[in-house]
């Protein structure tokens, strides 16, 4: 009986494990949320603070691959407002990704191509 309960409840605690939890929404409000491929490239590009607003780097141009949408990207960069350069989520804009997708090796990426609609 015990093992029963233990198999029913093991999967519940390990996806509990695997979600960052209740965070503060840029804007405001809580939220709770899983780590996405597109959030993660974001934060993991906050950690090279020195590269942040060079565009050309392999971590930048990762983020429009990882991101499945313009959208996508600019919600994770408001999650991760360090990795575009600015410290407040409200200032997060279109100016980065429309200098990115400018360059035509990018343009098939998912996040330029739903960037030019």
């Amino acid at each position: 009986m015990r093992g029963l309960a233990l198999m029913l409840v093991a999967p519940v605690l390990l996806l509990s494990a695997c979600a960052v939890g209740d965070q503060a929404k840029p804007g405001g409000g809580t939220t709770s949320r899983l780590e996405t491929e597109c959030s993660a490239s974001l934060r993991a590009l906050a950690s090279y603070s020195d590269i942040v607003d060079d565009l050309d780097t392999p971590q930048f141009v990762a983020t429009l691959t990882a991101c499945g949408s313009a959208d996508e990207w600019l919600a994770a960069a408001r999650w991760h407002p360090e990795s575009v350069g600015v410290a407040d989520p409200d200032k997060v804009d279109t100016r980065r990704l429309d200098a990115a997708c400018a360059v035509p090796d990018r343009q098939r990426t998912p996040v330029c191509r739903d960037l030019a609609g």
